[in-house]
């Protein structure tokens, strides 16, 4: 063959292959750009596009409003130790925690990545469009069918842009079209506002700014730690305390701000100004409701009161000259906060869980995911137990059963009555020396130490609880406006003060009691500024103080002066057995106690003080 054969025949084929390699191009660059939808068909598409729009901004609501989330993860409950599911319900809107610690105490982290709102926003739209009504064009004469659609999202800084993929076949009369690709977008901050609450979130998981402020707030509004010069007791009735806090941790975590220009008012200290790493220019929110469920738990409180007893005034130590009260109470709060990034069109809002364990902030959570603050032996449920439940009559009584081994508690279920039985078969972990604990509303908790390395049984006897009004009789008469008592009932390792009359009922069980009451009336005992001098003896040194020879040490001392507002005046103490059919066939309990002189120097009030330890006082139940 000649030569200028073969290059001819190379010619075509390359001109072929170029034609094919056009065509194949061009089919799939149409295929990936809108059709040029003819006019008679662009109200059809005009209405589509306008309806895909349209559920783009209910999904970009949905995510916005539940914390990057239309279809929420999966639910965790909490628990009576930790009262936090994995949502919460925010104006009837369940919004996932970006962090919250579960019902088992471990902190977690469900916080959405932008791939993942993506994603759940275009199976959203996939599903929703299939609603779009073309009622009213059929009924004008026009044929609509439309495929499986395919949906892609790009949710930017200011808009969201989808791509869907769906034949969309049109046709009036002799005219038709195919429509293979539609674009849609709409104006949106939810991406901006997204990425504002990520970096927000990242700082308080890493500073934890939230926890450091509560802290400064427990500490203003709260008693925590500290010395007052006084010879009263110091009172807090815990519901106040529990309150007050909530407030003052409402009103101030509201006060915080995140640098930037969305404020217009001047801060007078850049205190409540957190850099969370960006000028931030949109309007944000942090809020905490007392209404939303918090754990607040005081240690020490005996029933309902927080005491703080005055040093100085017991006998023996009149040397003092004065008296003064310390206190030391322990907190672990734990509530929820919501961050909101808003505009006056949209929201983007997430909350977390704030966390005081033991007058601090909780640790930091290090990476992304789970961190399990401690091994918790629940997971670890091995040994059949078998617990019944019965009031002192012996008759069968439901209760909710717990379990603890050393310092960790966890639920175990509740005993049923079965057959003349209240009685609960489960699965405990292995423990030497657990205890088993039952309550049940109007009956005093229960325990029982058990060990749970091997199958056992456990019989738990429950005592009810009678609820009593006090009266208190100072003199023999009812107590004044002007006075008030401290009344505590001790019994066995339980003990329980009330303040009277701020409390006027108490709850008791059978038992022997130790009763005490010390009454205060108010007055004004200044005791002035003085300089006393202490000496103690010491042993002498060298070979005599071998021999126990001492020497005398002498000190000045300068006691401050102080005022009394709060005087004892009276009180004094009792034992007594109260049985269950006292209990039953009472309503009021009255305590009469002494009254004595009201002291009007450091030296009377010493005297008080050691009468109200020598006296009696007298109970009655009716």
């Amino acid at each position: 063959m000649p030569t200028r054969v073969k290059k001819a025949q190379v010619t075509i084929f390359v001109i072929i292959a170029i034609l094919i390699i056009t065509s194949v191009s061009m089919l799939f660059y149409l295929k990936t750009q809108p059709f040029a939808v003819p006019a008679q068909f662009k109200p059809v598409e005009d209405y589509f596009i306008g309806c895909i729009e349209n559920k783009m901004n209910d999904g970009a609501a949905l995510l916005g409003s539940q914390g990057g989330y239309i279809n929420l993860p999966k639910f965790e409950a909490g628990s009576s130790y930790m009262p936090f599911s994995s949502q919460i319900d925010f104006l009837g809107t369940a919004v996932p925690y970006w962090f919250y610690i579960s019902g088992n105490n471990i902190m977690r982290q469900q916080v959405p990545s932008l791939q993942g709102m993506e994603k759940q926003l275009s199976d959203f739209l996939e599903e929703e469009i299939k609603n779009c009504d073309f009622g009213e064009f059929e009924d004008r004469g026009y044929k609509i069918s439309m495929g499986e659609a395919r949906i892609s999202t790009t949710i930017n800084d200011e808009s969201i842009e989808s791509t869907i993929s769906a034949q969309f076949i049109l046709s009036k009369e002799k005219s038709s079209a195919v429509v293979g690709t539609h674009k849609a977008n709409i104006k949106s901050k939810i991406g901006k506002f997204y990425k504002i609450a990520k970096k927000i979130n990242d700082k308080e998981q890493k500073e934890l700014f939230l926890e450091n402020y509560s802290v400064d707030v427990l500490n203003l509004y709260a008693p925590v730690t500290g010395v007052e010069i006084s010879c009263s007791p110091k009172i807090w009735v815990k519901n106040d305390v529990v309150e007050g806090l909530k407030n003052a941790l409402s009103a101030n975590i509201a006060t915080l701000k995140f640098k930037g220009d969305y404020y217009k008012t001047k801060q007078e200290t850049d205190y409540f100004i957190i850099d969370a790493g960006q000028n931030v220019d949109e309007n944000i929110n942090l809020l905490y409701s007392p209404a939303w469920h918090s754990k607040i738990d005081i240690w020490p409180d005996e029933g309902g009161v927080m005491t703080a007893k005055p040093v100085g005034n017991q006998q023996g130590l009149g040397i003092l000259g004065f008296c003064y009260v310390p206190y030391h109470f322990v907190y672990d709060v734990v509530f929820p906060v919501m961050i909101q990034i808003y505009n006056e069109k949209e929201l983007f809002q997430f909350p977390v869980v704030v966390a005081i364990d033991k007058n601090k902030a909780r640790g930091a959570v290090k990476g992304e995911g789970f961190n399990e603050i401690e091994t918790n032996i629940c997971n670890n449920k091995a040994t059949k137990i078998t617990v019944r439940t019965f009031d002192s009559n012996l008759n069968p009584i439901e209760a909710d059963i717990k379990f603890k081994c050393f310092n960790e508690e966890c639920e175990i279920g509740k005993t049923v009555l079965n057959n003349d039985e209240a009685v609960l078969e489960a699965k405990m972990p292995p423990c030497v020396g657990s205890t088993i604990i039952a309550s049940a509303p109007n009956y005093s908790e229960s325990k029982m130490l058990l060990d749970t390395n091997e199958e056992a049984s456990a019989l738990i006897v429950m005592n009810r609880l009678y609820q009593l009004g006090i009266d208190v009789f100072v003199g023999g008469a009812p107590m004044s406006k002007d006075e008030t008592a401290l009344i505590t009932f001790s019994s066995g390792d339980e003990v329980t003060s009330i303040s009277y009359p701020e409390q006027k009922t108490i709850e008791l069980k059978e038992g022997y009691y130790n009763i005490s009451s010390q009454v205060y009336r108010k007055g004004n005992l200044v005791i002035g500024s003085q300089k006393t001098t202490q000496c103690v003896k010491t042993a002498a040194k060298g070979i005599f103080g071998f021999f126990g020879a001492q020497n005398e040490q002498c000190y000045d001392i300068e006691i401050p002066s102080q005022t009394l507002t709060q005087i004892v005046s009276g009180g004094g103490s009792t034992s007594e057995y109260i049985t269950e059919d006292m209990l039953k066939d009472s309503k009021k309990l009255t305590i009469s106690a002494s009254i004595f002189t009201l002291p009007k120097t450091i030296f009377d009030l010493q005297s008080t003080y050691e009468q109200v330890e020598n006296s009696a006082i007298d109970i009655g139940l009716s």
